[in-house]
This record gives structure tokens, C-alpha cells and sequence, in this order.
């Protein structure tokens, strides 16, 4: 598997998306020629950079330099389009919504909706039994664990990684390791605000592992040997098994079990394959025993098992995932299910 192809494609696929989305209706008609021809410049210099990419030292230089102004100013331009069609109070209504890279809005993108959205429990959840004294016990771990305001942060990465493990199982790794890891960073090459790539999928895998059953099958099977074929031969392929991941993994499984609720654990379906199939043959709607995230890790499943598949092909997969978590939430609200998530 080359990950360095894959994200760089699934980049160039992002500037394809960006060009569609400034020639859409809603937004053309707000450009100018002189507008037109410098987002298409910069696409284009874009994906000529991205194409030329051949390390991950290039491509990170890429995606933050070239590809990332495209993004910020292409957002912008669509954004003040979009808001000279809308009024202030819909405007006024949007403005805590978590954002995802524009322009992708596709199902690929939810496991890391639901990491910012882990932030965001961290930071509110508050325990309220008459002995707790009303603390915030999601938000006192990375406290104690840290010693600078940047440890802080980074173990806070952690513990929001830990969350989308627990609400989405195996899946959000994978995502991770396809659309985001750089597996050619040290395990100690943190940034002012992350942990290394290293780190994070290690104690990602140290947690499924920690939690057992069908959680540590998938990370044994599905996880470990997508992270370890993407490290070789740059990174160590057992920082899993060091001793200070296993306890910080144990921690934050502790935390996940004592303080959310019992339905927000992500709950393996046996009919994971029968899913993929219905997925893979645009099925109108998901059996009715299934939810969002048992869809999600079906949509994901298909991704694992064509890790070449064509743009085309994860877009019509992507949609019908998402039409399924439509009617499944729907579905939920009509039968006072928890499936709201």
C-alpha cells in the first residue's frame, strides 16, 4: 500500500471538488473572469505541485502551502456568495457549527466530525452527582497528565481521539491512517498542539485493544496491519506495545466507561459484510437494525477493501452512506430510538 499516493490523490480529488464548487450555480454567477482565472491558477498550480510530490516532506510542504491557500481563499469567496444570498438571522444560526476541510462535506469526512465533536464533550461534560462537586472529569485528565500548556493540548488530542474510538470503533483509525497520518514522523515528533502521528495511532490501538472482544479483533485485523504497512520502512511498528501508551490507553478507556453513556459505544453489527454488499450495490435504504455508525464503519470497510477505488467510486458510495444515516436517524427520531448521534 503507498498511503503518500492515496492522500495525495484523495488531495487532488479535494481540488477537483473546489473547482466544482466555484462553478456552481449558487456561486458562479458571483465571480468574475478575473475571479475565475485566479482560482484556476491556483488549482492548477496546486495540483501541479501535489503531482510532483514525491515525499512526504513534499507533500506536507504542498498541502499546507499551495493546496491550504486554495482552500482559505476559495472558502471565503464561496462563504461571501453564499451569504449575499442568505439573511443575518440564518447567518447568526450556523456560527458554533464544527468544520470540516472545505470543501468535502462527504461521509469520509464524518470520523472527524465526530473527534472536534469529542473536543467539544470534553470541554462541556460536567459530572453532576452530589459528590462530584460538579467538576469536569473528561476535562481534568490532560490536566493532570500535563506539565505545560502544550503537553495540555496535545494530551487533549488524545483523549478527543480516544472519544472517537469509543463512539465509532476501528473505523475512525482507519480514517485516520488514510486520510490524515504521517507515518514518517518519530514517535516523539510532536507539534506545539498534536502528539505525532506515531503517538496518536498507537494509543489508538493500545485503546481497542484495551477494551477487548470484537474491538481488539478489528484492531488486530483491520488497524495494525494498515498502520504497519504505512510505516514500513520509516517508523517503528510497536510503539503499541510501550508500556506508557498501554497505561494512557487504559486511562482513557476508563474515563470513556465511567463517564459516557452506555449507548455511545460503538457496537460491532454481525452483519458487517452483508452491509458492505448492500452499500456496493447502492441499496436504497440500510436494514432497519442498523445505526449511523454501524454505517459508517460499513462505508469504511468498502474503503478498506479498494484502497484504489476511483474519486467516482467513493462519491456514489459516500452518497448513498449518507442517504442511509439520513433515514437511519430519521428512522430513530420516529421510534424514540438513541440514534441521534
Amino acid at each position: 500500500m503507498n498511503l503518500l499516493e492515496l492522500q495525495r490523490r484523495q488531495q487532488i480529488a479535494d481540488l477537483k471538488r473546489i473547482r466544482q464548487a466555484l462553478t456552481s450555480a449558487a456561486v458562479g454567477e458571483f465571480a468574475t473572469e478575473a475571479v475565475r482565472d485566479r482560482f484556476e491558477r491556483l488549482v492548477r498550480e496546486a495540483d501541479e505541485e501535489l503531482e510532483q510530490a514525491g515525499s512526504w516532506q513534499a507533500f506536507e510542504a504542498a498541502r499546507k502551502g499551495t493546496v491550504t491557500k486554495v482552500r482559505t481563499e476559495a472558502l471565503a469567496f464561496v462563504q461571501a456568495a453564499l451569504f449575499a444570498l442568505a439573511d443575518a438571522e440564518s447567518t447568526d444560526h450556523t456560527a458554533g457549527i464544527i468544520r470540516v476541510p472545505f470543501p468535502d462535506s462527504s461521509v469520509w469526512r464524518l470520523p472527524v466530525v465526530v473527534h472536534e465533536f469529542g473536543h467539544h464533550v470534553v470541554n462541556v461534560f460536567v459530572d453532576l452527582r452530589p459528590t462530584a462537586r460538579a467538576v469536569k472529569p473528561l476535562l481534568a485528565w490532560p490536566r493532570k497528565c500535563a506539565n505545560t500548556a502544550d503537553e495540555e493540548r496535545r494530551y487533549g488530542e488524545l483523549l478527543a481521539d480516544a472519544y472517537a474510538c469509543y463512539v465509532l470503533g476501528w473505523a475512525y483509525p482507519v480514517s485516520s491512517i488514510l486520510l490524515q497520518a504521517r507515518p514518517d514522523q518519530a514517535f516523539n515528533a510532536d507539534s506545539a498542539t498534536h502528539p505525532s502521528w506515531c503517538r496518536r495511532i498507537a494509543t489508538m490501538l493500545a485503546f481497542l485493544r484495551a477494551q477487548g472482544g470484537a474491538s481488539e479483533v478489528a484492531g488486530e485485523s483491520r488497524v495494525a496491519p494498515l498502520w504497519r504497512a504505512a510505516l514500513q520502512p520509516a517508523g517503528d511498528a510497536g510503539d503499541d506495545r510501550r508500556l506508557d501508551v498501554i497505561d494512557q490507553a487504559e486511562q482513557l478507556l476508563a474515563l470513556m466507561r465511567k463517564h459516557l453513556p452506555d449507548d455511545a459505544l460503538y457496537v460491532h453489527s454481525a452483519h458487517e459484510d452483508d452491509l458492505v454488499g448492500m452499500l456496493a450495490r447502492h441499496a436504497p435504504d440500510p436494514p432497519e437494525d442498523v445505526d449511523v455508525t454501524q454505517i459508517l464503519a460499513a462505508a469504511w470497510l468498502w474503503r478498506l477493501n479498494h484502497l484504489t477505488a476511483s474519486t467516482a467510486a467513493l462519491a456514489t458510495v459516500s452518497s448513498t452512506a449518507l442517504q442511509w444515516c439520513l433515514r437511519s436517524g430519521q428512522r430513530a427520531s420516529r421510534t424514540g430510538g438513541s440514534d441521534e448521534r
